[in-house]
C-alpha cells in the first residue's frame, strides 16, 4: 500500500483502545433464528443504531467532537444495499445469513443481525438492526523518542460509508510528509469500492486511484477491478545486523491493472473464472545509510543487484470455491461475533508476459488453497499460496514467494480457548529488495531484539486463553500464557542469517471495550529462552488488532514481495 500501515504497539493502542466499536449489542441480541423457505419478501424494515456512547466512549466522543469528528449513524440507504434480499423477491434462510454477514464485514458496521416475521398472504417481512462502529480513524507512531506518524479521520462520514483520513509524518528516510487516503465502501451507490491515497514530502511522493467490487458472496455473478498507481520516490529497507546502519534503497514505481471474473455453475460450488491485464516499471535509484545522528549519507552496497524491471502481463483466473461460514464466538475475539469459512476453496493464475512497455515475455503461475472445518467449540483452517515467474526460453524460475497457515481451535468452555498453529514463508530469487523478520503472525519473535532477518522461515506456537468475566462490566478481560517458537534460513536476502529454532514464553493480558468487541488490545509479558544472542531477553509489548473481520491476511514483509494488483484482490474469494 502507499500510504503508511497502521502502527499496532504502543503509540496506536493508546490512542485507540478507547474508541473501540461498541459491540455491547453482540452480547444482547442472539444472531438470526428465523427461518425462511422460498417465502415472497413484503416489506424490508432497516433500523440503523449508533454505538452507546458511554463511560470512556462518552470522553473520547466529546474529543472527536473538539475536532470536527461527528458520528452520523448510518444512513438505512447504505444498509439496503449492501442486503441480499428484497422487496418482492425470494427470501431463504442462506440469503438472510449472507446479509447478516456482509453487513458484520463492512469496517463502519460493528455488528449485525437479520430475521423475518410472518406477514400476510404468506409473506414475511425482512427485520434488519445494525449497531454502527464508533468512527474516528486514529494512528500514530513513535521513533526515537519523538512522534513520527500520525493520522486522524472518520471512516464513516455523514453516514455514507465515506472514509477520510489525514496523515502527517517526520521519518528519517523519506523526511516531512503528509497526504490522505479517501475510500468509498458504495460507490455510485452500488456495493462497489473506490480508493483513493496520496502522500507528497521532502524526499517522497505518491498517489493511487482504484475502483473494484470485490467477489463478497456466492449470490453474486461478476467481480472487477482497475486501479493505477505511482510512487516518484519511496523507500525499501534493507537491515545489515546489530551495530550497523540500515539501508535505505530509493525506488520509482508505476502499476496499473485492469481485470474481472464471472461466476460459473451452481450456487452452492460455483467456478470462477477471467483474466487480468497488469503493466509495471520499478527503477531502484540510489541507496542511503542512517548514521548514527539520524543523518543520511549515499550507499552503494546493493548497487547494481537490483535492475529496473518492466512488465506487461495478461494473466487468466480460476477458481473453484465450496465454501460456507461458521458464525462463532470468542474465537479470535474474546467474546465477539466472527464468521469463519469452512470447506475447501482453490483458486490459480497463469500469465503471459509480453514486450509491450518493454516488458519481459515470461510465464506467471500463482496457485492458492483454503480449507477450514469447525463447530462452535472447535475449527481448524489450512491456507497455502505460492506463486512464480520463469522467463521465455530459460529453466529456472524467479520471484518465487510461497507462505502457509494452520491454525487449530479448540473450546472446552464458553470462557477457555485453546490454540496452536503453525506458518512458514519463504522468497526465492526475487528481483526486488526482500527480507523476512524472525516473526510469527505477522509479530516479531518476543524477547528477541536483535536484527534477524531472512529469506525463509517457519514458526509455530501455541496459546491458552481464559476470559475473566467478572472483572469489568463494561469490558471483557482475559489472560493468557503462550509458547512461541521460530527459525529462520539465510537463503538469497541481502545481508540474511541462518539461526536455529528459537522458543519464546510468556504471560498474556487481553482487553476489548465494550464486550463484544473484535478489537482486542493485548499486553505480552516475554522472555527469550535462547541465551548467547544480542540484544535478547525480557520485553513487554502492546499490540492493538481487528481479529475478526476477515479471513486470514499475509504477514505484510511476504505479502509485499509479492507481485500484486494496485487495489484489493477482489478475485480472490
Amino acid at each position: 500500500m502507499l500510504y503508511p500501515r497502521f502502527f499496532r504497539h504502543l503509540g496506536c493502542a493508546l490512542l485507540l483502545s478507547a474508541a473501540t466499536p461498541a459491540l455491547a449489542y453482540a452480547q444482547t441480541t442472539p444472531a438470526s433464528t428465523a427461518h425462511c423457505n422460498g417465502e415472497r419478501v413484503s416489506d424490508i424494515h432497516v433500523s440503523t443504531l449508533r454505538p452507546p456512547f458511554t463511560g470512556e466512549a462518552a470522553y473520547w466522543r466529546r474529543v472527536a467532537h473538539s475536532l470536527g469528528l461527528h458520528h452520523t449513524t448510518t444512513d438505512t440507504v447504505v444498509v439496503r444495499r449492501f442486503l441480499a434480499l428484497q422487496k418482492g423477491g425470494v427470501c431463504t434462510d442462506f440469503r438472510m445469513r449472507e446479509s447478516a454477514r456482509l453487513l458484520r464485514e463492512e469496517p463502519f458496521i460493528a455488528n449485525a443481525r437479520v430475521w423475518a416475521v410472518p406477514a400476510d398472504s404468506g409473506r414475511v417481512r425482512i427485520e434488519v438492526e445494525t449497531v454502527d462502529e464508533i468512527p474516528v480513524v486514529a494512528s500514530g507512531a513513535v521513533a526515537n523518542g519523538r512522534p513520527s506518524y500520525l493520522e486522524i479521520g472518520n471512516q464513516n462520514m455523514f453516514g455514507d460509508a465515506w472514509l477520510l483520513a489525514i496523515h502527517g509524518s517526520n521519518r528519517i528516510l523519506e523526511g516531512q510528509s503528509a497526504g490522505f487516503r479517501f475510500s468509498d465502501y458504495q460507490f455510485l451507490g452500488r456495493p462497489y469500492q473506490f480508493d483513493a491515497q496520496t502522500d507528497w514530502g521532502n524526499r517522497t511522493s505518491s498517489w493511487l486511484l482504484d475502483a473494484s467490487h470485490a467477489y463478497l458472496t456466492n449470490l453474486q455473478r461478476v467481480a472487477w477491478e482497475a486501479g493505477i498507481a505511482h510512487a516518484g520516490q519511496q523507500f525499501l529497507v534493507i537491515h545489515r545486523g546489530d551495530n550497523i546502519a540500515d539501508l535505505g534503497i530509493a525506488y520509482r514505481r508505476t502499476a496499473a491493472d485492469v481485470g474481472g471474473v464471472i461466476k460459473l455453475g451452481n450456487l452452492r460450488t460455483p467456478i470462477l473464472v477471467g483474466s487480468t491485464l497488469t503493466m509495471l516499471q520499478f527503477e531502484p535509484l540510489n541507496g542511503l545509510s542512517i548514521t548514527k545522528n539520524n543523518g543520511l549519507v549515499p550507499d552503494t552496497a546493493l548497487l547494481g543487484r537490483y535492475g529496473k524491471l518492466n512488465r506487461a502481463r495478461l494473466t487468466g483466473v480460476g477458481a473453484w470455491r465450496n465454501l460456507n461460514f461458521i458464525t462463532v464466538q470468542g474465537f479470535d475475539a474474546l467474546t465477539g461475533t466472527q464468521d469463519l469459512p469452512t470447506g475447501l476453496q482453490i483458486f490459480g493464475q497463469l500469465g503471459r508476459g509480453t514486450h509491450a512497455f518493454q516488458g519481459r515475455s515470461d510465464v506467471f503461475v500463482l496457485g492458492d488453497m483454503l480449507a477450514g472445518v469447525g463447530s462452535g467449540k472447535t475449527y481448524a483452517e489450512l491456507q497455502l499460496v505460492s506463486e512464480g515467474q520463469r522467463q521465455i526460453g530459460q529453466l529456472t524460475w524467479q520471484g518465487v514467494v510461497s507462505s502457509g497457515w494452520f491454525a487449530a481451535y479448540w473450546k472446552p468452555s464458553d470462557p477457555t480457548l485453546f490454540r496452536a498453529w503453525t506458518d512458514y514463508a519463504g522468497g526465492w530469487k526475487l528481483q526486488t529488495p526482500f527480507q523476512l523478520q524472525l516473526s510469527t503472525e505477522d509479530e516479531r519473535l518476543i524477547g528477541y531484539h536483535g536484527s534477524l532477518f531472512g529469506a525463509r522461515r517457519v514458526a509455530s506456537g501455541v496459546l491458552y486463553r481464559r476470559l475473566l468475566p467478572n472483572v469489568s462490566k463494561r469490558a471483557d478481560v482475559a489472560i493468557g500464557a503462550f509458547v512461541n517458537a521460530g527459525r529462520l534460513w539465510q537463503g538469497d536476502a541481502p545481508f540474511g542469517v541462518d539461526t536455529p529454532v528459537l522458543t519464546s514464553l510468556g504471560l498474556s493480558v487481553f482487553g476489548a471495550l465494550p464486550k463484544g468487541s473484535q478489537r482486542i488490545l493485548r499486553i505480552d509479558f516475554g522472555t527469550a529462552l535462547h541465551s548467547g544472542l544480542p540484544r535478547s531477553g525480557w520485553e513487554v509489548r502492546l499490540t492493538y488488532d481487528d481479529v475478526g473481520r476477515r479471513i486470514r491476511a499475509e504477514p505484510r514483509d511476504i505479502a509485499a514481495a509479492r507481485v500484486q494488483l494496485v487495489g484489493p484482490d477482489v478475485f480472490r474469494p
